[in-house]
């Protein structure tokens, strides 16, 4: 994978640094920054169209400023703190919705070059400067528009710091990187655990053992990992790295074509896309740049297995497994004290070992049942080499299968649902994502739907992005990260020519 630079068809916001960037209902907003001059400008961009447009400031525009936090909450653009001329500081807050500013009646620190985030309908706000450095932590309820009392439990917390990152991700606070006063870089990366009780929030930091030197870089979650880019240490940086917070672990992702080096740019994800804007790195950046992330976290299916939990085999091996007795009755083992009719087969099926797999099974046999009593049940709706997959998953625990069409696998797996078998689902899922390939993947991507399978449409997205499948190829799929890749991929069509 690589960066694509957009080139839109007119000017857009134009070079600067420390301004910030969201993305809502797929367009890019970008608000204020510094050029030379303070700014409080306010641009979106339309993938559609690949136009921006300056959006007309009405009611209380915030004054112009830099290195402020930007951030959405229930559908609201929301921008909070920074610094301005005459080395001002802002400790406002300001809410942009059905085109309007309004500025709410709070008063939080002023401070600039600091980080903050939003989650659970709260704001959490830290460090930057006020003068000095600051290690402080502010929340803001953005129900009420008030403070909540904040207690620090724990004797270790971050050193003050400023141009560093902060996330929220599973109730966790994640603060990355920055620098102090003298641009020394804090290379420490903290988690915050906080716990709650009406307005009050205790706070427990502990400081992980990896680390990251870099300050004034961009720091955005996508699928469970967290994507790093540029920033500064001893020179401005065109890295990206992907961190792993469950195996704390950070990799830097190698790329066929990088973008210049930055800092203090502003990063936002559309679809499944980093997109980055301007930045610093001597002189003032105006590029709009794409970095297609890759569908895994989110995708369970493409996750490679240690081993395969299926075995395909020919249609007459299949067959070898059963025997059939002289009245007609098919069985893998000959201990049966039920009968079951398919549509062309009569299975005959220990009670017992239905019961242990299937919780369709496990309700209907509850309770006891005559010594000596077979049972007959009339499944003659059910396809007999589906319910024959699913004898064998029972007997043997493993997912035997004849060649089946795709069709047929994907009957297989309403089959797993009537008959509530989830491991077996689970198993076949497997098994159809790894055929998932060019020739196979419209099929598959229109049979997920029509049998309303979420996990195999997802997987087909996924698929797309990694098989950079040309756009004439995926023009039928429909899903909303396919939709996004494909504006993405054809307005890079369009700046090549």
């Amino acid at each position: 994978m690589s960066w694509i630079t957009i080139n839109s068809q007119n000017e857009g916001p134009g070079g600067r640094w420390g301004h910030s960037s969201i993305s809502l209902n797929d367009k890019l907003y970008i608000f204020g920054g510094y050029d030379g001059n303070y700014l409080n400008d306010f641009y979106s961009y339309d993938f559609d169209n690949n136009l921006w447009q300056n959006i007309q400031k009405i009611g209380q525009v915030p004054e112009p400023r830099s290195n402020h936090i930007m951030f959405i909450n229930n559908g609201s653009i929301y921008i909070q703190g920074g610094g301005g001329i005459q080395k001002n500081r802002f400790g406002d807050l300001y809410s942009y919705n059905n085109s309007t500013w309004i500025k709410q009646n709070i008063n939080l620190i002023p401070r600039t070059y600091h980080t903050g985030c939003v989650g659970d309908n709260k704001l959490f706000i830290f460090g930057g400067e006020s003068g000095k450095d600051l290690d402080k932590l502010e929340i803001v309820d953005l129900n009420s528009y008030t403070q909540c009392t904040v207690q620090i439990q724990s004797q270790e917390k971050p050193e003050p710091r400023r141009f560093a990152t902060l996330n929220y991700f599973n109730k966790q606070l994640i603060l990355i990187g920055g620098c102090t006063q003298s641009y020394n870089p804090t290379p420490s990366i903290y988690i915050a655990k906080f716990k709650e009780q009406e307005n009050n929030i205790s706070i427990s930091w502990s400081q992980l053992k990896v680390s990251f030197s870099k300050w004034g870089h961009s720091c955005i979650l996508f699928d469970d990992l967290f994507y790093l880019f540029g920033g500064r240490d001893d020179k401005d940086s065109d890295d990206l790295y992907s961190f792993d917070l469950q195996n704390t672990k950070i990799e830097i992702i190698k790329n066929e074509k990088k973008v210049k080096a930055r800092r203090k740019h502003s990063a936002s994800i559309i679809g499944n896309s980093l997109v980055i804007y301007g930045g610093f790195n001597g002189k003032y950046q105006s590029d709009l740049c794409f970095y297609e992330l890759p569908l895994v976290n989110t995708v369970p299916l493409s996750v490679e297995l240690p081993s395969k939990p299926y075995v395909e085999i020919p249609q007459y091996q299949f067959e070898n497994y059963f025997q059939q007795d002289d009245d007609g009755v098919y069985f893998y083992d000959d201990q049966y004290d039920c009968l079951i009719q398919t549509d062309e087969r009569c299975f005959g099926v220990n009670k017992s070992i239905l019961i242990n797999s299937s919780g369709y099974f496990r309700e209907l046999f509850y309770g006891d049942y005559a010594e000596g009593q077979l049972l007959q049940l009339n499944l003659s709706y059910v396809d007999h080499i589906a319910f024959a997959i699913v004898l064998i998953f029972s007997y043997k625990n493993n997912l035997i299968l004849p060649i089946l069409n795709k069709e047929e696998l994907f009957r297989l797996l309403e089959l797993c649902d009537y008959l509530d078998m989830i491991q077996l689902k689970e198993k076949t899922q497997y098994y159809i994502a790894q055929t998932v390939d060019k020739n196979t993947l419209q099929e598959i991507y229109n049979l997920s739907i029509e049998h309303e399978n979420n996990q195999l449409q997802n997987f087909c997205a996924f698929k797309v992005s990694k098989l950079k499948m040309p756009l004439q190829e995926i023009d039928n799929i429909q899903s909303q990260q396919v939709n996004i890749m494909k504006k993405i991929r054809k307005l890079s069509i369009v700046n090549e020519q």
